[in-house]
Formats: structure tokens, C-alpha cells, sequence
């Protein structure tokens, strides 16, 4: 078990701590919230930038070395897309004082601040060299989004579904504002991001909160100018749905389906929503995969999920292009079914104990517990998982079928196999 304390320590600047005794080993973060927009690049790149190395340990060697005398503690970049929000930062993973003599915590958490606030400089800017490796590495990164086409299929059905909207852009940024990016307007930049950007830290381990606190009062002791993250501006489906099919040199045809639901955490029905989410596409027992999975063979895999900052839910499928409008017929047949009704006592049953199951298993992990924590923060979300499984548990079957009226199609993306380059 383990007790969550909430706290600011100055203003923009937020502290979450658990203290739990049955982890192995601590886990911190430290991120920046900035709104998605035209300086994604910016914020992309500054962690890995920052990382390369700082004012006392100003390569990535030395700063290897320095983990080493923590037991071989772990800092690395953290960029979070959520919303309509970018967190940009740094999570660190140690081994728990209570396994090892030292103020391991304390060693960590100065090492987060000198990272953000000490960077290697040159000339009073950061690095040159950094700067140059790190631009290349970025622009690489989004060369490769296409090569996994399971995840790339929904990250372009959501270009498409968002195309005016924050939510739409690509996290990286694009290449043409990365190769603009130089030391100067990065270290610009940076300071920017300290004296306004709102501030996320998170801990989870055996040491009190209090202490936490103290230690990172001390550490960041400085106020931000008075700003809020972006606040999610959740937007009707449009009056006719979008249809786009695109050919790439893949051997499986992948459909994504995109709705808007209206309903995100926010929202006293999003548990129901959950519920709905489930039953038709969250598990090996729902409709998607029962249906046009096993008994149809429409697919090789059909899933669904929901976005709880923006209130979209994500269909997608692995398919032969012959079958790629019969089998989208069939899912929004599924979804027709469930809105008229059709939906028994036994698959509520089944999509709650999958979800519990699921909301407490993310008690195990402490990374887990920092993503949904950290995610929800930066955008205004404050709901605890017993609470949310409270929630989820007095759900009754009409709860779900009301929920799902709202449900209305966006966008239908086919990523169209043709032939291997």
C-alpha cells in the first residue's frame, strides 16, 4: 500500500509523493508542461540536449560515472504527449534507500536540478556539439515513426481526425523547425520554460513525504510566472465523417477508426465510457475480438481504446485490403449494437473484472503509478485508482448504453498494403 500527499511547493510548481514500502526501488520525475504547438521540436530535443551533460559533470561519461556511485541509478529524457499538452523532463529510477547506505534520494534529486538549471554551457549557451547530435537524433526519430505501422496507422488517423487541433501535431515537432533550432534560441528557450512553464514532480518510495518536500523545496526554490497548462477544447464530430485510404509498402493492411465521445476524465460518465470501450474492443473477450476476429475472420487483430484527455476512441485492425470495408462495416456494426442496447449483464461483468484487474495491477509499478499521475496533473486530472474503481464498480449496464449515445464517427483511415519498396 501506499499514501499519496499533494502539495505545491511555489507557485507553478506541484509535488506528488507516495510513499510506498514495497517497491524495490524509488522513482522521480521532473517535467515541464507547455502547450502542443509550432515549438515541439524545442521542446522535444531540450531533454536529450540537457542530458548530454552539465556544469559539473559536462559529458555524458561523467555523468554515467556519477549514476554509477548511485548504485547505478537512471536518468533519461521523458517527453509526454497528453492532450493538449507536452510534458518535457526527466525520470529517474534508483534503488530504494532502504536497500543501500546514503542519501540516495537526495544525490538524485540534486542531479534533476543541475540538469535543468546547470546545463553545459559554452560561451553562456548550451553546446554546440549537443545541439548539432541531438537535431540529427530528433529528425531520425521521426523517420522511424513509420517503420513500426501498428502505432503509426493511429498516430495518422489522428493527424487526419485533428488536423486544426493541437492534439494533431506530432510531439517531435517537423523537421524544418528542428534544423532551425541553434544554441541560442534553445537556451532561450530553456530559460523560458524555467521562469513560466508549470512544474511536475513526482516521487514514489519508502522516504517520508515531508522529507521529499523539504528536499525539493531546497532544490527548486523559485516561483513561475502564474500559467496554467492548455486546457483540452473538446470538439463535435463533423457533420459527415472523413474517409482516407492511403497506400505504403506494407505486407498488412491496417484500418484505424476514430470517434468522439465528448466524455474524457473530467466527466462523471467516463467510467461508463471505459466500460463500453471495453466490451467492444479492450480484451480477448470482447465483441471486436470475438466477432470479427474469431468468428468472422476479418482480421488478424481488432482493439479498441480511449483517450482520456480528449474524449477520441481509437479502433484499429490488422487486415487483408480485400477486407477492409467489409470488416469496417462490422465494427461499426458492433458499436450500432451496443448503442441500441444489446449489451448483456455478463459482458458489464467481464469488462469490470478486466478493467479492476487491470487498475490494480497498475499499483505494482512504480513507473506505471508516475505516468498516471503525472499524465492526469498536467491536465487538471485528480482521480485517485480506488477511487476510479469505486466508480467503475456501480456501473450498471444502461449506464453504458447511455454513454455510448454519444459516440459519433470522425474518421476512417485505411493504411492500403502495396507493394515492397
Amino acid at each position: 500500500m501506499q499514501t499519496t500527499f499533494n502539495s505545491s511547493l511555489a507557485q507553478g510548481i506541484t509535488l506528488t509523493s507516495m510513499q510506498a514500502k514495497q517497491f524495490k526501488t524509488s522513482v522521480l520525475s521532473v517535467t515541464m508542461t507547455v502547450p502542443l504547438g509550432k515549438n515541439n521540436g524545442f521542446a522535444a530535443i531540450l531533454p536529450h540536449v540537457l542530458l548530454r551533460g552539465t556544469q559539473n559533470h559536462p559529458d555524458m561519461l561523467s555523468l554515467s560515472r556519477k549514476l554509477d556511485t548511485l548504485y547505478g541509478a537512471r536518468i533519461v529524457p521523458l517527453i509526454r504527449k497528453a492532450g493538449a499538452n507536452l510534458a518535457i523532463g526527466f525520470i529517474a529510477d534508483v534503488i530504494d534507500e532502504r536497500f543501500a547506505n546514503g542519501n540516495l534520494t537526495n544525490e538524485v534529486i540534486d542531479l534533476l536540478c543541475e540538469l535543468i538549471h546547470k546545463p553545459a554551457l559554452e560561451n553562456g549557451f548550451l553546446l554546440s556539439e549537443y545541439v548539432e547530435s541531438e537535431k540529427q537524433n530528433l529528425i531520425d526519430r521521426i523517420a522511424r515513426l513509420k517503420s513500426d505501422t501498428r502505432s503509426y496507422v493511429v498516430r495518422r488517423m489522428r493527424e487526419i481526425m485533428y488536423e486544426n487541433e493541437p492534439f494533431g501535431l506530432c510531439e517531435y515537432g517537423n523537421v524544418e523547425e528542428i534544423q532551425n533550432i541553434n544554441p541560442q534560441n534553445l537556451t532561450e528557450y530553456l530559460n523560458e520554460l524555467i521562469n513560466t512553464a508549470p512544474m511536475q514532480i513526482f516521487y514514489c518510495g519508502s522516504v517520508n513525504s515531508n522529507e521529499i518536500e523539504n528536499k525539493f523545496k531546497s532544490a527548486f526554490s523559485f516561483k513561475k510566472s502564474n500559467t496554467k497548462p492548455a486546457e483540452n477544447i473538446i470538439l463535435p464530430a463533423p457533420t459527415e465523417p472523413k474517409y482516407i485510404t492511403e497506400t505504403m509498402p506494407v505486407s498488412q493492411g491496417k484500418l484505424a477508426i476514430g470517434l468522439r465521445t465528448g466524455v474524457t476524465a473530467t466527466s462523471n460518465e467516463y467510467p461508463a465510457l471505459m466500460l463500453f470501450s471495453t466490451i467492444l474492443g479492450g480484451y480477448t473477450g470482447s465483441r471486436l475480438f470475438k466477432h470479427v476476429r474469431e468468428k468472422l475472420s476479418l482480421c488478424y487483430y481488432a482493439s479498441c481504446g480511449i483517450d482520456k484527455f480528449t474524449g477520441s476512441m481509437t479502433i484499429t485492425s490488422g487486415i487483408e485490403n480485400k477486407n477492409a470495408e467489409l470488416a469496417q462495416k462490422e465494427i461499426l456494426a458492433q458499436i450500432d449494437d451496443m448503442k441500441n442496447g444489446n449489451i448483456t449483464e455478463q459482458e458489464l461483468f467481464d469488462a469490470k473484472r478486466n478493467i479492476l484487474d487491470l487498475l490494480k495491477s497498475m499499483n505494482d509499478s512504480p513507473l506505471t503509478l508516475e505516468s498516471y499521475f503525472q499524465s492526469g496533473i498536467m491536465n487538471n486530472i485528480s482521480l485517485s485508482l480506488d477511487k476510479l474503481s469505486e466508480q467503475i464498480d456501480k456501473i450498471c449496464v444502461q449506464d453504458v448504453i447511455k454513454v455510448g449515445q454519444n459516440i459519433k464517427l470522425d474518421t476512417v483511415y485505411f493504411m492500403k498494403g502495396g507493394e515492397s519498396v
